[in-house]
């Protein structure tokens, strides 16, 4: 976690310095990744003196992002049950098709979190 994260979003002066070091990057010329990397620099080292200075930066805590808990493979299993409940009505074995409609929704939302935890790892 980056220094500036930090910080209370809220606070003034944290928002006042966060301004200036970007307008002081914009006036030495910096443009693209060269004046984001120089403006996160400076924007770290005084977050690090303003947190320990600002009473109101000191009690912040930041909030992670919630985990999303659900998973795909019971979501799959679910609509897996539901289609096998239907379509074994139109099927000799009833409850092998249910069974089998079940267990390939399961398959497919394992299949489709694992594509989703590979999007979503830092490369």
């Amino acid at each position: 976690m980056e220094p500036y994260e930090l910080l209370d979003p809220d606070c003034p002066d944290a928002i006042a310095f966060g301004k200036a070091t970007e307008a002081e990057v914009a006036i030495e010329g910096l443009v693209g990744e060269a004046a984001f990397r120089e403006s996160l620099g400076r924007i770290n080292v005084k977050a690090l003196e303003h947190k320990k200075a600002c009473a109101r930066c000191r009690s912040f805590t930041p909030h992670s992002v919630p985990r999303d808990e659900r998973s795909p493979v019971w979501g799959g299993a679910t609509l897996g049950l539901l289609a096998g409940l239907v379509a074994g009505f139109f099927r000799p074995n009833y409850w092998a098709t249910v069974l089998l409609s079940v267990a390939i929704g399961a398959i497919v939302g394992f299949v489709v979190g694992g594509l989703s935890w590979l999007l979503r790892r830092p490369r």
